[in-house]
């Protein structure tokens, strides 16, 4: 896999089966590799979300009020731009707090993976970079950020399989910043 830009317009919808939203995949790991997935989710009514069975997930909303997640044994508030993490096996149930959102979700095979996940101005996000060898993935959720790859607008993001995107110039903006990396790496 290489760099890639993605635009959220861009990126191909699917219905989900209980018809409470759409998801749009940004990317999923290669056959044979630990799994991960990126993906943005439009959720427009309350419904059970899908379950994952030995996966974690890690889900930020991007735009609207904000969900609560609730779950046999506790309630988590999946607020606006706050990344919030949960295992995939546990059978949830989203309530919308206000109208419908838009949630930035990785899913991701915990037992050989770790994820990070920051929302701040770029300057921000890429102090808390950990790991500079990972699986990068740079969301902006407004302003822009020039990248060597080409310039990211608010909806858009890069992709970078192998490490930290470079920028070219000084950027500004809010981001979501995403890595994903082994758990070997420590």
């Amino acid at each position: 896999m290489k760099n890639q830009i993605f635009h959220r317009d861009e990126l191909s919808k699917t219905p989900w089966k209980n018809g409470g939203g759409i998801t749009r995949e940004i990317a999923c790991s290669e056959p044979g590799a630990p799994y991960w997935r990126l993906s943005l989710a439009d959720v427009t009514q309350d419904g059970a979300f899908s379950t994952f069975s030995g996966l974690n997930r890690v889900l930020t909303v991007v735009e609207g009020a904000g969900m609560i997640l609730k779950t046999g044994t506790e309630e988590i508030h999946a607020n606006p731009l706050k990344p919030v993490s949960f295992s995939g096996e546990t059978p949830v149930m989203g309530l919308l707090k206000d109208g419908p959102v838009q949630n930035f979700n990785l899913i991701y095979d915990a037992t050989v993976l770790k994820a990070e996940a920051f929302v701040g101005d770029i300057d921000e996000a890429l102090k808390s970079i950990r790991f500079e060898n990972c699986a990068t993935a740079i969301y902006c959720l407004n302003g822009s950020i020039q990248t060597m790859f080409g310039t990211i607008f608010t909806n858009s993001g890069i992709l970078s399989p192998s490490g930290v995107p470079k920028l070219v110039d000084k950027s500004s903006g809010l981001v979501l910043l995403v890595q994903l990396h082994s758990t070997a790496d420590g």
